[in-house]
């Protein structure tokens, strides 16, 4: 598309038609959550019965242990047995499980030399609502590991390993296809899978296997196991780790992210250490390599003596060195056997991160021989939060990452769950966790809700339900709030999701107050198998085969990138609902029907766009002006040179103007989209109007130096007004 030349503006431009990939989000996922029990409307989702007429909803047996929400509609879910996505905001979803993941002979309920176990999902990577990989393990049992008891029973034989098998799949498409790892892994002793890609293609996974006590020191080491995959998870190679990091306690988690240095100019706009992920050009192909992303940054975390230790890389998992020793307290009761929790650091675009650690509270004294006989379970867990930041010295590389308190330990419990999967982050001064109110003085428990870490302070936010929910007995809490409130997740300071078991809820949240939603299932829902079949919809994905030989993705064949991502150094895209505003200069244009180009260069009139819905991840399938808000944004265009610092699908705030934009169409590459950042406004009208009133409108807003938002919070004002209609320029200036 191309807008109409003129020699009286600065907006003149050149758009073309054209795909280019969209450039995925850095997304943190924990390790797996087993859910809990069912808690509401006597619904049992999966091959349980529910209540009256034996009937179930397919695809959520046993309940969410995962669950990733982009924005207000797109999303994913895991069971141990499937994988599911939502459109609807989790009304209902669509199982995409991939047809040669049917569940194997045998049960994961016993172990006996005759029935292996069930292969389980163990965990789940999204970067968006079209990119994903799902991990799943097996582990047989035979004879050869396994011993036969006095009474009869069969049990692991403890002195012979275990072998797991894990196998990879990975889509492109949202799950309508699958594609498997060309050879699965086959790992000893195998207890947790963590992923982190950076993009479509490169990734790692971290495999930890069963702790193994030190008779010397009375302490707890795990090697993790670290594999690195170009080719967006269809082949694996181990990358190998230093023995001290190979030794150094229990591992929970990785965060791996690439890498442009500023040069240690404090006056770089923005001075962000973390870049945006190699551009693939024109193409998105499955499976196909890239050379990777050059300087790496990752973090693992783990515990040792009663210790949280934080390993760096700054060289792709070459090398690894310790940032500090941190010893964490103020449980209530802790002593030296309390255990300690951590999970990989969250770590945020501008450098900025979060650290969770979860201590133990009042822990069996395992010195004294008579508490072995009534061992406490360890389910009281204080959180304690620290806060990252990392530096960017002059010169580049190496970088250093120093911590600092974010905020006292809780004065409530918390869910004892590896990778703390009931905590969200939305950025180092807005954290939500569920947790259980604690009496220290009478040492009691008394009731769950969401808590919110709002600056350096926890508050109990005030939590009600609505309609949906069954209404509480008189002086008792609504049976929502329990322990197996799990997988939260927010994508605003406004909007977030919970799940309890097979249960889902939507939190609205405004201040203080909170009002929880039951969306899925669907209460007061009709207790017949046709209705309840409505609410989960199983439309497998297909699995086709991996290449034999992978060939190099379309723009990274024989191309040297720069800042191991080809793109300006500190740049960065974090998907628009997380809410990072990164504010950027730019210069605004503005175009509208009648000079914009459509399906070829001379074709003027036109309210075609370069990226419509459908085939890609945007709002429109035309230019389109909508009202401005959040959730309904104006269409705007950039040249690709500027497709790092927005990409397809990216939301932008625009101050001056009160709207917000959405990134959907394509400005050339001539006049004024080379002139520095540049954006596109669509001014509209839909259909032919005044050309020179027209023009006179869009000069109005140009401006050569301008603010707006990247990845905005989606709370800021929003003024509805139209800018061109009835041949009339009504366009309001907000500055």
């Amino acid at each position: 598309m191309k807008e109409q030349p003129s020699d009286i503006r600065l907006n003149t431009k050149d758009k073309r038609r054209g795909r280019v990939s969209v450039l995925m989000a850095l997304v943190l996922f924990a390790p797996l959550l087993l859910g809990g029990c069912l808690n509401g409307p006597s619904v049992t989702i999966g091959g349980s019965t529910a209540s009256g007429n034996g009937v179930s909803v397919p695809g959520i047996a046993g309940g969410f242990t995962q669950l990733k929400m982009f924005d207000a509609n797109d999303g994913w879910g895991l069971t141990t047995s499937s994988v599911m996505t939502t459109t609807d905001g989790g009304a209902t979803w669509t199982d995409v499980t991939p047809t040669s993941w049917e569940p194997l002979p045998g049960t994961n309920q016993q172990i006996t030399p005759s029935a292996p176990t069930t292969p389980t999902i163990s965990n789940g990577f999204f970067l968006d609502d079209t990119h994903g990989w799902i991990f799943s393990t097996h582990t047989p049992v035979d004879a050869t590991i396994t011993a036969t008891n006095n009474n009869g029973t069969v049990t692991v034989n403890s002195s012979n390993d275990l072998t797991t098998t894990i196998s990879v799949m990975a889509t492109i498409d949202g799950g309508k296809t699958w594609m498997q790892a060309a050879t699965p892994l086959t790992v000893k002793n195998a207890s947790s899978i963590q992923p982190y890609f950076i993009n479509s293609h490169e990734g790692w996974m971290e495999v930890t296997v069963q702790p193994q006590m030190s008779s010397s020191t009375n302490t707890y080491s795990n090697t993790p196991l670290l594999y690195h995959t170009v080719d967006g998870g269809i082949n694996w190679s181990a990358v190998t780790l230093p023995g001290a990091l190979a030794n150094s306690g229990l591992k929970e988690g990785l965060t791996m992210a690439p890498y442009c240095t500023t040069n240690g100019d404090p006056n770089a706009t923005p001075p962000l250490p973390i870049c945006s992920p190699p551009d693939l050009g024109n193409q998105d192909p499955q499976a196909c390599t890239v050379t990777g992303a050059g300087n790496v940054l990752g973090w693992m975390g783990g515990v040792m003596q009663n210790s949280v230790w934080l390993q760096q890389t700054t060289d792709s998992a070459a090398t690894w060195a310790n940032i500090a020793g941190l010893t964490p307290g103020g449980a209530p009761g802790q002593t030296n056997n309390s255990q300690i929790v951590t999970s990989a650091p969250i770590m945020f675009p501008d450098g900025q991160g979060v650290l969770p650690i979860q201590m133990q509270s009042d822990p069996t004294d395992m010195t004294n021989p008579a508490n072995s006989i009534n061992l406490k379970s360890p389910t009281n867990f204080y959180l304690h939060l620290y806060h990252l930041n990392l530096n960017d010295p002059v010169g580049g590389l190496p970088v250093g990452t120093t911590q600092s308190d974010l905020s006292t330990t809780t004065d409530f419990a918390v869910p004892y769950i590896p990778g703390i999967r009931p905590l969200s982050v939305l950025d180092s001064k807005h954290i939500f966790v569920i947790g259980q109110a604690h009496n220290n003085s009478t040492d009691t428990y008394g009731n769950w809700g969401l808590y919110e870490l709002n600056g350096a302070n926890w508050q109990l936010v005030n939590s009600q339900v609505d309609a949906t929910v069954p209404a509480a007995a008189a002086g008792q809490v609504s049976s929502v709030f329990n322990a197996s409130l799990a997988t939260l997740d927010f994508v605003s300071r406004t909007d977030g999701w919970a799940t309890s078991g097979s249960t889902l809820y939507h939190i609205k949240l405004q201040g203080n107050n909170a009002v929880w939603s039951q969306i899925f299932p669907t209460p007061n829902v009709v207790d017949t198998q046709a209705e309840l079949d409505k609410l989960v919809t199983r439309t497998p994905g297909n699995v086709i085969q991996p290449p034999t030989n992978p060939q190099p993705c379309p723009s990274d064949a024989g191309t040297s990138v720069a800042g191991g991502g080809g793109v300006p150094a500190g740049w960065v895209y974090t998907k628009s609902p997380k809410g990072t505003d990164q504010s950027i200069t730019v210069n605004a244009t503005s175009y509208g029907f009648d000079d914009n180009s459509g399906q070829t260069e001379s074709q003027y009139t036109s309210s075609d766009i370069a990226y419509p819905k459908g085939q890609y991840h945007t709002v429109h399938t035309i230019t389109t002006e909508g009202t401005g808000a959040y959730n309904d944004p104006i269409t705007f265009a950039t040249p690709d040179k500027n497709l790092s610092i927005f990409p397809i699908g990216s939301i932008i705030y625009v101050p001056f103007l009160e709207k917000y934009f959405v990134m959907e169409d394509q400005c050339g590459d001539g006049g004024a989209c080379q002139q520095g950042i540049h954006v596109d406004l669509w001014m509209g009208p839909p259909s032919r109007s005044d050309p020179n009133a027209l023009n006179n409108c869009e000069s109005k807003i140009t401006r050569s130096s301008a603010q707006v938002i990247a990845n905005p919070n989606p709370n800021y004002p929003v003024d509805p007004t139209k800018m061109f209609q009835n041949n009339t320029c009504t366009v309001v200036l907000h500055g």
